[in-house]
């Protein structure tokens, strides 16, 4: 781990003066080990704490990842719904008309401009009357 023995030197240092303000008796045998060496179970449970945490942060990111993909998946898979049922829908209406000089609208409409042309091909006399805008 990079920097480890910076973080053992911070946490010994932490470690004694918390020891000193709380237990002023405790010290002398917490300073023993911790210079001695032995000391190194602290920087190893440290260690394996940092490391739970990456892995905490990593599985968290995962699973926001995966719920924003699955939003996006819903939202896209909705839209071509709505374009799919626009298009049937006009085709019905509408057989003998020409859809291609409406494709490129059509492809660049939002869900509500879809949504709205859904509602006026319902009712309208010609495909052109579904593509004027009020």
């Amino acid at each position: 781990m990079p920097g480890r023995e910076r973080i053992d030197r911070v946490l010994t240092q932490w470690v004694k003066r918390y020891l000193q303000r709380v237990h002023p008796g405790a010290m002398m045998a917490a300073e023993e080990t911790l210079e001695t060496g032995e000391g190194t179970m602290l920087a190893t449970n440290v260690q394996k704490w940092a490391e739970a945490l990456l892995r905490e942060g990593v599985q968290q990111g995962l699973q926001e990842g995966m719920q924003q993909g699955l939003q996006q998946g819903m939202h896209r898979g909705q839209h071509e719904g709505k374009l799919w049922a626009l298009r049937q829908l006009l085709r019905v209406r509408f057989p003998d008309a020409d859809l291609t000089p409406w494709q490129s609208r059509l492809d660049a409409a939002t869900d509500a401009e879809l949504e709205r042309l859904l509602t006026k091909a319902a009712t309208a006399a010609t495909l052109e009357e579904v593509f004027v805008t009020p």
